[in-house]
């Protein structure tokens, strides 16, 4: 059992510990005394989450194990916060036991990250300096504090586009439901037309969109749905899959992702498998 304690968390903790039991509104529901001295000490008392100024506390209690009334396992905290910062809007987690007379205070420390990100798009098309798109885009991956997604480009140039994204990971509340979806629109320079000395385009449009079920904290699956049309500039017959210069492409695919890895962005152990059709 460990502790690292500031003034500002002994402000947190000593009027918990002066005025036990502690309410609901605070932390998670407390559980009753026990009388064995033994489980008074390890059993977790309450959960304080402390340093989330945007993020929503049940963001971050869902992705631990350890619970009020549960006996207090330091591997059991320490796999939590890795699961915590795997969660991707964190610069740093700590867990804290601290030890009372009643039991032990269990103290999340989270610091977060900048959530907004503009960002630069520049690329070359067919590997050529003369066929150069530019553009940019913005990301929020915390939209209201919810670990949500919102990430929209574009970009102008030898072939133009614009995409916009967002991402829910947790919907439909302990059915732990995700869902993600896609639109997009982009003008292609069709390669059949340069190799017999014409021109031509392939204006593009379409989505995305994905829908799975968390189960527990490690296995994953989703189905995704899609939809792309495709029409030639000029109309061109013969071009396309159909006779009316327009085709139009329906597609499924399901996933499957069983992820034990200790810590996403630089793993040291644990297992990984995707399977996807």
């Amino acid at each position: 059992m460990h502790c690292r304690l500031t003034f500002k968390h002994l402000f947190l903790i000593l009027p918990i510990c002066l005025l036990l039991p502690i309410s609901e509104a605070e932390t998670q529901t407390t559980i009753p005394n026990d009388s064995s001295a033994v489980q008074l000490t390890t059993r977790i008392r309450t959960i304080i989450v402390d340093g989330n100024e945007r993020t929503k506390q049940k963001i971050i209690l869902r992705e631990m194990t350890l619970r009020v009334g549960l006996q207090f396992d330091e591997l059991e905290a320490e796999k939590d916060r890795l699961r915590i910062q795997n969660l991707g809007i964190f610069n740093r987690v700590e867990i804290d036991a601290i030890p009372t007379n009643t039991g032990v205070i269990l103290l999340v420390s989270v610091s977060e990250m900048w959530y907004i990100f503009p960002y630069p798009i520049i690329f070359r098309n067919e590997r050529s300096w003369s066929r150069i798109s530019v553009g940019a885009g913005l990301l929020h991956n915390n939209f209201r504090g919810r670990r949500e997604i919102i990430d929209f480009s574009f970009w102008l140039g030898f072939n133009t586009s614009v995409r916009l994204r967002y991402t829910n990971p947790w919907i439909l509340g302990k059915l732990k439901f995700y869902t993600s979806i896609s639109v997009f629109a982009r003008k292609v320079r069709n390669l059949s037309f340069t190799a017999i000395d014409s021109s031509g385009n392939e204006n593009q449009g379409g989505f995305d969109w994905r829908v799975g079920k968390r189960f527990g904290h490690f296995n994953w699956l989703d189905v995704t749905l899609g939809y792309r049309q495709i029409r030639l500039s000029p109309d061109l017959f013969g071009r396309t899959l159909t006779a009316s210069g327009k085709d139009k492409l329906p597609r499924i695919g399901f996933s499957f992702t069983y992820d034990r890895r200790d810590l996403w962005e630089y793993p040291h152990k644990g297992h990984y498998l995707n399977i996807w059709a």
